[in-house]
């Protein structure tokens, strides 16, 4: 049996429809195995590869590597692309 770690995650805009039932405000904590990548996650919320556009970790913006190992205690925040003009 894999130890878990527990993590948060933030959605935003559309989605906010990728959360479990038990969210509130957009946010939700949840556990995952240990050893869990960014991609794991998204396939467990059921978030396509190109359905988000941004990623936040701990207030600071990263580039999306699926390959990326999660971190016990830490917010994963999810954005759409926002265009301006």
């Amino acid at each position: 049996m894999k130890n878990k770690i527990n993590i948060k995650i933030k959605m935003f805009t559309k989605f906010k429809n990728f959360l479990p039932a038990d969210a509130l405000d957009g946010k939700a904590n949840i556990s995952v195995d240990e050893g869990s990548t960014l991609e794991d996650l998204k396939n467990l919320l059921g978030i396509g590869t190109s359905d988000f556009d941004g990623l936040v970790i701990d207030g600071t913006n990263w580039e999306i590597e699926n390959s990326q190992v999660l971190k016990d205690g830490d917010t994963y925040s999810f954005f759409a692309a926002v265009a301006g003009g």
